[in-house]
C-alpha cells in the first residue's frame, strides 16, 4: 500500500484506516512532516502508531505527576474524543478499551486509492 498506487485494479473496493490524502489541515501536515523525514508516504501503520501514542500521550498528561499503573489505566478507561490521524480523526475507547475511530472505504481510480465519499 506504501505510495497507494495499484495499477490495473479499477473498480475494486477495501476498507482503509487512513484517507490517502487526510481528511483535516492536521492529518495533512502529518503526512507532510512523514514524507519529509522519510521520504516515503505514511502508510495505515505510521499512522495508527502515531495515533496510539496521542492517545497514550493525552492520558499521561492527565494522569498527574507521578502516575501509577492504575492511574493510567483509570485515565485511559474515560478516553474520550482523542485527536488522531486515522479514521475520522476522533479515538474513544469503549467499554472494553476497543479503540473507535472509524474507517474509510476506498475505491480505485487512475491507478490510485480515493475515499469514497458518499
Amino acid at each position: 500500500m506504501r505510495g497507494y498506487r495499484w495499477p490495473g485494479r479499477r473498480g475494486h473496493a477495501i476498507l482503509w484506516r487512513v484517507d490517502p490524502d487526510g481528511f483535516d489541515d492536521s492529518s495533512r501536515a502529518f503526512a507532510q512532516r512523514f514524507k519529509a523525514d522519510t521520504g516515503a508516504a505514511p502508510d495505515s501503520w505510521a499512522a495508527v502508531g502515531y495515533s496510539i501514542m496521542r492517545v497514550l500521550i493525552e492520558a499521561l498528561a492527565k494522569s498527574g505527576p507521578q502516575p501509577t499503573r492504575d492511574d493510567l489505566r483509570k485515565v485511559l478507561d474515560a478516553t474520550t474524543d482523542v485527536p488522531v490521524r486515522i479514521g475520522f480523526g476522533r479515538c474513544s475507547l469503549m467499554d472494553d478499551r476497543r479503540p473507535v475511530y472509524g474507517t474509510y472505504v476506498l475505491k480505485i481510480e487512475n491507478g490510485s486509492y480515493v475515499a469514497v465519499k458518499n
